[in-house]
C-alpha cells in the first residue's frame, strides 16, 4: 500500500512539473520521516529524528519549501495517512494549475 502511494505520488509530481510554465510559481513539499527505534531486533539510532527535522528546517529556510512536515517515530498508519494528506495537496495544487492552464 505505501509503495502504491509512493509511486502515485512520484508520478503526479512528474506530471506536475511538465505542466509548469516559467512564469508559474512552482510549490515544493516536504514530507521528513525519522525513526530512531526501527523496530524489534534492530539498534536504536541517536540522531534518525533530529537529522529530518533539520532536514525539514533546511528546505523550509534554503530550499523554497512553505511548510515541511515532519514525523518522528511515527507507525505506519501515521506514514500513510501524512502521504494521502501530502497526496491531496498536491493534487489540488495540480487541479489549480491545469484550472489556469485553461
Amino acid at each position: 500500500m505505501l509503495r502504491r502511494w509512493t509511486v502515485l505520488l512520484g508520478i503526479g509530481l512528474l506530471l506536475c512539473a511538465q505542466g509548469i510554465e516559467a512564469s508559474q510559481v512552482v510549490r515544493r513539499f516536504v514530507l521528513a520521516v525519522g525513526a530512531n527505534d526501527g523496530g524489534a531486533k534492530r539498534e536504536t539510532l541517536q540522531y534518525a529524528v533530529s537529522d529530518a527535522q533539520n532536514f525539514v528546517q533546511v528546505m523550509e529556510t534554503m530550499g523554497g519549501v512553505d511548510a515541511g512536515v515532519l514525523l518522528s517515530d511515527p507507525r505506519v498508519d501515521d506514514l500513510e495517512m501524512a502521504l494521502r494528506a501530502l497526496h491531496c495537496k498536491f493534487l489540488m495544487r495540480l487541479l489549480r494549475t491545469l484550472t489556469a492552464m485553461g
